[in-house]
């Protein structure tokens, strides 16, 4: 199969797949790398509301600013998505048929096999394959971004931790191993999970949640684009 020019490569792990394809995940935040300690960032506000003329539309509020660099396209030049992209999901994959263990895309001795498998739709003892070596003929899933914004990492709010597709069942779970059962504290433990999962893909490259990152906030639906 044939895909259009331009698509964009997005890595993510099995269970965030599982909530893409679950519905529940809208939304992905990348720590903004190598801003560097000398620019003295230290309060800068970013409101981005980025629509068809990103950095036109967007608007930014400083204080304490005590760099010459200009910081719009500073953060510009890191961007990596932009709104109206369309991006293919890399996932752990392979392509060995399940029935007859040849290693060979579409199996034409068995020929029930689909030519690809995926990790998130709970097959097992299978190998798989790291998601960063899935070519883009082997992508299911397609996202187009809508919406990128800049954010500390801890000014996340509940709905942003919801949208980023924590699951409701994962927090309760998490909540009663520390023998927590009231209501009340759902939304605190729902963000210390959030928080244990950042800090597991991003702590030990050094953007972890208490280095509280510049991130970029992309926002994102379900294309069926290919």
């Amino acid at each position: 199969m044939k895909y259009k020019e331009g698509y964009k490569p997005i890595l993510f792990n099995t269970e965030m797949v599982k909530a893409i394809l679950e519905g529940r995940k809208t939304e992905t935040r990348r720590p903004i790398k190598n801003l560097g300690n000398s620019l003295h960032i230290d309060k800068l506000l970013c409101d981005w509301a980025l629509s068809e003329e990103p950095f036109i539309k967007g608007s930014f509020l400083f204080w304490e600013l005590q760099t010459d660099v200009d910081a719009s396209r500073l953060f510009k030049d890191k961007l990596k998505y932009q709104v109206g992209d369309i991006l293919y999901v890399r996932e752990a994959w392979t392509h060995t048929c399940i029935g007859c263990k040849l290693d060979k895309g579409y199996c034409s001795k068995c020929g029930t096999c689909p030519e690809y498998f995926y990790k998130a739709d709970g097959l097992e003892n299978i190998k798989w394959r790291p998601s960063i070596h899935m070519p883009k003929e082997a992508a299911r899933i397609f996202l187009k971004v809508t919406d990128v914004k800049v954010e500390r990492l801890q000014d996340i709010t509940e709905e942003g931790i919801r949208a980023e597709g924590i699951s409701w069942k994962k927090v309760i779970q998490f909540m009663q191993e520390r023998f927590i059962y009231s209501e009340r504290e759902f939304p605190k433990y729902e963000r210390k999970l959030f928080k244990n999962i950042w800090d597991s893909i991003y702590s030990k490259k050094g953007y972890g949640w208490d280095k509280n990152p510049f991130g970029f906030v992309y926002k994102f639906e379900r294309s069926e684009s290919k």
